[in-house]
């Protein structure tokens, strides 16, 4: 029986000497197996995250109510100019930020090439006046859209600034507060210069 109990002994202590190595590979593999699924999953949502909208895509045409709840629609294929439009809402902190250059901007344009429009899939139109009032530009053209008219448009945040040209191809897109890369990018894109805000 003593040598019965010796060879055990003596396996195990065989075992636990390549038990380390053998560890060694089993977290190796678990960890491959992790890469692996990550890799997998990434995929997954990469492919089901929502796309923003670019240069080169197409702008359907937004049917629209002004904020008095009067009906108007953009057509941008039947538009003798380019149309600059600016995404907000009234709750938008980076909105209000970025309105002074979009004042600028505004102020700057040639009538007789762009058209401005602030674009608000915002309802209630006293928030709307209210941000319009505050900061002063209650005279602009602004048009209401529905959250799927911003779906389709691939809007996903705002402040957003796109330039659609006469055949609803959309030319230019800045997303969020303008960093000095982006004015970089406006200015070029107008041939303007615009101050320092």
């Amino acid at each position: 029986m003593y040598g019965f109990f010796v060879e055990v002994f003596s396996r195990m202590r065989k075992f636990l000497q390549i038990a380390p190595y053998l560890l060694v590979v089993l977290l190796l593999l678990t960890n491959l197996a992790l890469v692996w699924q990550n890799i997998s999953l990434k995929r997954v949502l990469d492919a089901s995250a929502p796309r923003k909208i670019a240069s080169g895509d197409y702008l359907v045409d937004f049917v629209s109510t002004l904020p008095d709840g009067s009906g108007k629609g953009i057509r941008f294929s039947e538009a003798e100019v380019k149309h600059v439009l600016f995404f907000f809402r009234s709750d938008c902190k980076f909105c209000h930020a970025q309105v002074p250059l979009w004042k600028e901007l505004h102020r700057r344009l040639d009538p007789n090439k762009y058209s401005v429009v602030l674009v608000t899939p915002e309802s209630n139109s006293s928030e709307v006046h209210e941000f319009l009032s505050s900061n002063s530009i209650e005279n602009w053209k602004v048009v209401h859209v529905g959250l799927n008219d911003l779906v389709e448009a691939r809007i996903n945040e705002t402040p957003t600034t796109v330039v659609v040209n006469q055949r609803s191809l959309v030319e230019q897109v800045w997303v969020g507060r303008w960093n000095t890369e982006q004015i970089d990018a406006v200015e070029k894109a107008f041939s303007i210069d615009l101050p320092e805000i």
